[in-house]
C-alpha cells in the first residue's frame, strides 16, 4: 500500500481568513504514481446531503514512487469551520495518489475567531 503523508508547518492547525497554509507532503508507494494532488477542501456533515468542494490544488506529474513536495494554500473567508446540531463545514487538506485513489486527510480550521464555531452554544 505505501505510506502516504501530510504535514503542516509548525503542526499548525487553525487559520484566519486570508493566512497561508504551508505543508508538504511525502509518499513512499509500491508503484509510481501518475500524479499526487494536494487539495484544500471543505464538505458537509450532517442531516441531508453532503456538500464539498476543493477550494484550491496542486498537482505533482510524475511524482515517481518516493518523493516530497511543498504546498502554500490561502484559507478562504468562507465559508467557516462550524457545528451545529444539523449541519457541520469541516476544512481538510487531502492529498491523493492517482490512479489508485490512495489518500490522507489532515483536518484543519478555518474560521475569523482563530477556532471553530460552535451553534451548539454553552452546555
Amino acid at each position: 500500500m505505501g505510506m502516504l503523508n501530510v504535514q503542516l508547518a509548525e503542526g499548525k492547525t487553525v487559520f484566519r481568513a486570508a493566512e497561508e497554509i504551508v505543508g508538504s507532503v511525502a509518499w513512499e508507494l509500491e508503484e509510481a504514481a501518475e500524479v499526487v494532488e494536494v487539495r484544500l477542501a471543505w464538505c458537509t456533515r450532517g442531516k441531508g446531503g453532503v456538500d464539498e468542494e476543493v477550494v484550491e490544488q496542486l498537482r505533482i506529474a510524475t511524482p515517481g514512487a518516493k518523493g516530497q513536495a511543498s504546498f502554500k494554500f490561502v484559507a478562504p473567508r468562507s465559508p467557516v469551520s462550524f457545528s451545529g446540531k444539523i449541519i457541520s463545514v469541516l476544512w481538510s487538506v487531502t492529498a491523493v495518489t492517482m490512479p489508485k485513489g490512495q489518500q490522507v486527510q489532515m483536518p484543519i480550521t478555518i474560521s475569523p475567531t482563530g477556532k471553530e464555531i460552535d451553534l451548539y452554544g454553552p452546555r
